[in-house]
């Protein structure tokens, strides 16, 4: 079995029930009744801090750069929030990295989570602090999001670490144990060259995609290797991507993606269920994993966190 990159990670410390966790806006406006739902389940476990600007809209965006910047940025340095947790996605999350980046690491590390857009926040958090955080559901989609899938996400947070193996597809055979990183495969395309890609060694990329069709697919994955970043890596494990169907060529999403790893030739599975549909299964970013994959099956196994 191949080994990754074992460096130490920074893990917040676990959330207790009642203990406060901020929900902002990082990236696009938010719907107000998928909110409203989200908060109220999130609400059965947690003191909820609303940010300030969280029903904002400045065209495509959750409010002003400012304005998200710095809900977020209070959330971060506030002691006593011990959480904190992205409405939803869309696009903006990487307007505010650079800003953020120069606010540093707050005194208190904390959990922070998000899926989608927000997989910008999370790489850069591994990448430059090492820090974990957890790719998991976001609060507008909580109330549509599969239950025990929320289950689990409290469970992360309050630091459950022992859970089931996923069961996956095979698509390349092998095994290889290292951190599970990645997320939103389009934002990861369109971080090459802002992250350290050494950063990468050894990692298992999760990818996943919504609402693009499979030419495009192909073409962020080509933009990543030729960056180098699949290089690095030692395994691929594919997430949902959308619909399905296939296109006007007769090529659907998965299969485009399975050409390309069958080309790599790293060990890699499909079927995680994460991150746009009612199935959102978290894990925490950055943790190890273990992939094992053969021409009949495929099993991701979780490891107990590190604190």
């Amino acid at each position: 079995m191949k080994e990754g990159n074992s460096s130490r990670m920074l893990v917040p410390p676990t959330l207790c029930d009642g203990d406060k966790i901020a929900v902002v806006a990082p990236a696009g406006p938010v719907d107000e009744e998928s909110l409203e739902k989200g908060i109220g389940l999130l609400s059965q476990r947690f003191e909820v801090v609303r940010g300030s600007a969280l029903l904002r809209r400045a065209g495509f965006l959750a409010g002003t750069d400012d304005e998200r910047l710095g809900d977020l940025a209070q959330a971060l340095a506030d002691p006593s929030i011990k959480g904190v947790i992205a409405a939803r996605g869309g696009y903006g999350t990487t307007r505010l990295l650079d800003r953020l980046e120069r606010l540093g690491l707050p005194a208190c590390p904390k959990w922070i989570v998000g899926c989608s857009d927000v997989t910008a926040h999370l790489m850069t958090a591994f990448c430059r602090l090492g820090m974990a955080t957890i790719h998991g559901p976001m609060v507008a989609g909580l109330w549509r999001t599969e239950s025990a899938d929320v289950e689990e996400l409290f469970g992360l947070l309050g630091g459950v670490s022992d859970r089931p193996d996923q069961e996956l597809s095979p698509v390349f055979p092998g095994s290889v144990r290292g951190p599970l990183l990645g997320g939103n495969l389009t934002v990861l395309a369109h971080l090459v060259g802002t992250l350290d890609k050494e950063r990468l060694r050894g990692a298992i990329l999760l990818l996943e995609d919504v609402g693009e069709a499979p030419y495009r697919l192909d073409r962020c994955f080509v933009q990543l290797r030729r960056a180098g970043w699949l290089e690095q890596i030692g395994g691929v494990v594919i997430g949902e991507l959308g619909s399905g169907e296939p296109d006007k060529y007769g090529v659907s999403a998965i299969e485009a993606l399975r050409l390309q790893l069958r080309d790599l030739q790293t060990p890699s599975a499909s079927g995680y269920p994460a991150a746009h549909g009612a199935r959102n299964r978290p894990f925490v970013h950055g943790a190890e994993v273990t992939l094992e994959v053969d021409s009949r099956a495929a099993r991701l196994a979780f490891f107990s966190l590190v604190r």
